[in-house]
């Protein structure tokens, strides 16, 4: 795609979604071929498989609530409102879970670890290892987090 047609694409979605595209402008601006990337990559972010929608936006807006600008929260309140997420569920989240059904209340289980030669954590569901996430520390401060999600792999940590 010609770095026009990338200039429109962002207006467009900042247009629409009332959102301040500084950010992609620059990286347009200063490096076509890593929007490029940033941009083929857009669709990996809303990938979902198995998932439910509800149960997909109540991580998404979860994780954004905890870990994200309020900028890129109400970005994807408004991505939840046109993915047709009921209202009452995404004020659910942004309330920190309280009135979400018992489905978007499965407890996870966190315990530290070491594996691949770093410290790292394992997520279980019901006893049983979903992911684990190793961690690269440098001069203090995490550099890299690895996340592991191959069944076959996780079953390594065992069921608790």
């Amino acid at each position: 795609m010609a770095v026009i047609d990338y200039r429109q694409e962002i207006d467009q979605f900042e247009e629409h979604y009332r959102y301040d595209s500084t950010y992609m402008r620059e990286l347009l601006e200063t490096s076509p071929e890593g929007y490029a990337k940033f941009h083929a990559f857009q669709p990996l972010a809303s990938h979902r498989e198995r998932l439910s929608r509800e149960s997909f936006w109540v991580a998404k807006l979860a994780a954004m609530k905890t870990e994200d600008c309020g900028h890129c929260l109400q970005l994807n309140v408004r991505l939840a409102l046109e993915d047709n997420i009921p209202k009452p569920l995404i004020e659910a989240v942004l309330r920190g879970g309280d009135g979400l059904p018992a489905e978007g209340q499965t407890p996870v289980d966190t315990t530290m670890t070491w594996f691949n030669g770093s410290p790292g954590l394992v997520a279980r569901v019901d006893g049983s290892p979903v992911a684990a996430f190793n961690l690269e520390i440098r001069d203090g401060r995490i550099e890299v987090i690895h996340a592991l999600r191959n069944p076959d792999k996780l079953r390594l940590f065992g069921k608790r």
